[in-house]
């Protein structure tokens, strides 16, 4: 979601990319969203069904304006949701450190892999240089690094350990300790014990077999 465009409230109709739709107006939430009001305060204007629609001095460049306005408004209170609740994660998995999580592979760039916990729904940065002991060649094509014995795609899912959680910065930083094959294996050795008249049923059927 983080690394998609973001829309841009605009008085010109440049349709719906991901709707393909030449024509599209997004109006369903006046009360929390200022850009659906002035939709609907154009479309009483010019159908002309009362007196609360546009002021008569708003034209395409005061709408403009506005437009630009929403849209650095709303990019402003974006980040701050996203910093306040990385720094309330980092804060609760601040004495966490060197605890094994379950993750999966979010985003890869040449800094490193990002992840995200399975856990917690938390996000980090294996940096490149925790990936592995072999060299990681990174393709932006195939959103990868690839080494000679493995390869890590995006979507893929990883065992990490947490090395460090900075709650100021609401960063937490990562090393790779297993594949997806790591992954299961740690789960596997945690599978519960069979309850005790399935152990007793299995020793009998072991005696028996014994005595054949």
């Amino acid at each position: 979601m983080r690394s998609q465009a973001q829309a841009e409230y605009s008085p010109e109709n440049f349709g719906h990319f991901g709707l393909n739709l030449r024509r599209y107006a997004h109006f369903t939430s006046p009360i929390r969203r200022y850009a659906d009001l002035i939709v609907h305060r154009s479309i009483i204007r010019a159908l002309k069904l009362g007196s609360d629609g546009l002021a008569p001095d708003m034209d395409a460049r005061s709408l403009a304006e506005v437009a630009a306005n929403i849209s650095a408004t709303e990019r402003r209170a974006m980040k701050a949701e996203r910093e306040t609740a990385d720094r309330l994660i980092a804060h609760f998995l601040a004495d966490r450190v060197g605890a094994i999580f379950d993750a999966h592979i979010s985003g890869v760039t040449r800094a490193g892999l990002f992840v995200e916990l399975d856990e917690t729904g938390a996000d980090g940065l294996v940096p490149a240089r925790h990936i592995g002991d072999e060299y990681f060649r990174f393709n932006e094509t195939s959103h990868a690094f690839v080494g000679r014995s493995a390869t890590y795609r995006l979507g893929d899912p990883v065992t990490v350990e947490l090395v460090e959680a900075a709650p100021v910065a609401g960063a937490l930083r990562f090393k790779l300790v297993g594949n997806a094959g790591a992954s299961t294996h740690r789960r596997e050795r945690h599978k519960p014990s069979p309850p005790p008249k399935a152990q007793q049923r299995a020793k009998r059927q072991g005696k028996r077999g014994r005595a054949r």
